[in-house]
């Protein structure tokens, strides 16, 4: 399911009036991948809601903290300030393919990304970005200084190279 498909979905499950509902529609073709945001500061939606919509409609599991700790994934297997700006963190390894858990399982970018980086599988559980935040806090703290300069070569490489995806065609 793409971004646009979601929102569809996500909005026709709103008790809101066809009008407010048409004007959502076009405020989250302007927002994009911020439009959870705007649900949430009007009262339309919690994080945990969103969370339980990803879990529905795209039939991802959830992301549970305490399963982070059963199989544990080296930690510079990703950078951190990629962890960060993304929502994303790992959680699992085996058999070649990455567990990792994302605020915004529709970023398409990220996923393709630490697929790239890892050379492994990439496969999603969904969490809230408190949860995210926080599990990435706990494994990681501070960032390694090996990766530093990953991210900025990454960032001019994204700069540089294909367009950013808006995240209405992921």
């Amino acid at each position: 399911m793409n971004r646009r498909s979601f929102i569809e979905t996500l909005l026709s499950s709103l008790s809101l009036p066809a009008a407010e509902q048409e004007a959502l529609r076009v405020l989250a073709c302007s927002e994009r991948t911020a439009f959870p945001k705007t649900l949430f500061s009007r009262g339309l939606l919690t994080p945990e809601g969103l969370r339980r919509a990803y879990e529905t409609l795209l039939s991802l599991p959830s992301f549970r903290r305490d399963a982070a700790e059963v199989r544990p994934v080296p930690p510079d297997i990703l950078p951190l300030p990629f962890l960060r700006a993304r929502m994303v963190v790992p959680v699992s390894l085996s058999d070649g393919t990455l567990v990792v858990a994302m605020a915004d399982p529709l970023d398409v970018d990220a996923r393709e990304a630490i697929a790239k980086v890892t050379g492994r599988r990439v496969a999603v559980q969904v969490g809230t970005e408190e949860e995210i935040r926080e599990a990435i806090e706990k494994a990681y703290g501070e960032a390694p200084r090996r990766w530093s300069g990953w991210s900025s070569r990454w960032a001019r490489k994204e700069g540089n190279g294909r367009k950013a995806t808006s995240g209405w065609s992921g």
